[in-house]
């Protein structure tokens, strides 16, 4: 039980400081007038996410082993929809509110598309 504490601890560290780092360099090049970093890390997030359950799914014992640092502490730091409710929040109380409809929108479609898409090039990988 430790052990699965301490694989969350790290995964946790490690995906919460990759996102900040990915929001950042995205920040940089893409500006800050629209939350490109969030939207980023959640898109790649959820792709990684469909890539390594599908990756679970053929190999049962990768879930057992790798389930607590990959998909508790690293995925589910590095992805964050709290950023993203935050983000959505910002928009629409500065009055706009059709960047923040916009904003939900592709959200929710690239990031669910982006699972499928991991959980697709995953299986074709393992064939």
């Amino acid at each position: 039980m430790i052990g699965t504490f301490v694989q969350i601890a790290i995964g946790g560290a490690a995906g919460a400081t990759s996102r900040y780092l990915v929001t950042l360099g995205v920040s940089t090049i893409m500006g800050n007038k629209f939350p490109y970093g969030t939207l980023f890390v959640n898109i790649i997030g959820s792709l990684l996410m469909g890539f390594i359950i599908a990756l679970m799914i053929e190999n049962l014992t990768l879930s057992d082993r790798y389930t607590p640092f990959v998909i508790t502490g690293f995925l589910g730091s590095f992805t964050t929809f709290s950023a993203f409710s935050y983000d959505f929040w910002q928009l629409s109380s500065t009055g706009k509110i059709e960047h923040a409809i916009l904003y939900a929108l592709i959200s929710f479609i690239l990031a669910i598309g982006a699972l499928y898409l991991g959980m697709f090039l995953a299986r074709v990988w393992l064939h």
